[in-house]
C-alpha cells in the first residue's frame, strides 16, 4: 500500500478515536484517494482541499485526488492548463495531494472550524510529502486551504494577487507566502478554485500571476 495513504489511514483512525473531531469522519468510507503522482521529475505541487463532495452517492467515485484519474472534466483542464504555463505536463511533472485525506460527512469548509482544527493532525503528513520534493513550486488551491495554512499574512487569494479594489490588480503587489508565514514553511502560491476562476478580476490577471510564479522560480 502507498506510504501516503496508511499513514492516512492511521491519522483517520486517530481521528475517529476523538469524540469530538469523529463526529465529522464519514465513518462509511474508509478509504484514501490517492495522490497523482507525474510520471517524471516533479516541478510543480497542487494541494487541494480534501475529497469529500456534497453528493454523497459520488464519492464512491473519487479514487484519485481531485478525481484527477479522470481526464474528461472541467477541474482537469484547468489543472492541466495552469500546469502547461507553468512549465510543467500534468501526467508528468506535477503531484497533487489533499490537506485532508479523507472523506468527511460534509465538505469540511461547510462546517465551521472543521478544517483549522483537523489540520493539525494532518499537517505533518503534507509536510512530509512536500520533503520528497525539496525543489517543486508549491501552489495552493482555494481559499479554505489556504486559511487553514496561514501563520500570518493575509488569508484572501486576491490581496496576494495584488486586489486594489473594483476588480483592479497593481502587478506590482503580486506576491506569495514566505516559508516562515505558513505552516509548509515553504514559498506558497494561492490560487483560486475552478469556480472562482470564472470571477471577473481572476480571470483577467491569472496570466499575469502566472507570469509572476515564473518569475519568482527562475533557476529553481
Amino acid at each position: 500500500m502507498d506510504k501516503v495513504v496508511q499513514e492516512a489511514r492511521n491519522i483517520r483512525e486517530n481521528l475517529l478515536r476523538n469524540q469530538k473531531l469523529a463526529r465529522h469522519i464519514d465513518k462509511g468510507r474508509d478509504y484514501i484517494p490517492i495522490s497523482k503522482v507525474g510520471s517524471q521529475k516533479i516541478k510543480l505541487i497542487i494541494i487541494g482541499q480534501d475529497p469529500t463532495v456534497k453528493n454523497e452517492k459520488s464519492r464512491d467515485t473519487i479514487k484519485t485526488v481531485l478525481n484527477l484519474d479522470k481526464q474528461q472534466n472541467s477541474l482537469y483542464n484547468y489543472l492541466s492548463s495552469i500546469s502547461k504555463q507553468l512549465g510543467s505536463d500534468i501526467e508528468e511533472n506535477v503531484y497533487v495531494t489533499n490537506l485532508l485525506k479523507c472523506f468527511y460527512v460534509a465538505p469540511p469548509a461547510t462546517i465551521p472550524g472543521c478544517i483549522r482544527e483537523h489540520t493539525v493532525y494532518w499537517i505533518e503528513l503534507l509536510r512530509s510529502e512536500l520533503a520528497s520534493f525539496p525543489e517543486a513550486v508549491v501552489i495552493t488551491l482555494g481559499e479554505p486551504v489556504l486559511n487553514a495554512l496561514i501563520i500570518s499574512g493575509s488569508k484572501k487569494i486576491r490581496d496576494y494577487w495584488g486586489y486594489q479594489g473594483n476588480n483592479q490588480s497593481d502587478v506590482s503587489k503580486f506576491h506569495y507566502s514566505v516559508e516562515n508565514n505558513n505552516l509548509l514553511q515553504r514559498r506558497v502560491f494561492p490560487f483560486p478554485h475552478q469556480p472562482s476562476i470564472q470571477k471577473y478580476f481572476y480571470k483577467r490577471y491569472k496570466d499575469d500571476y502566472i507570469s509572476f510564479v515564473n518569475n519568482q522560480n527562475v533557476g529553481m
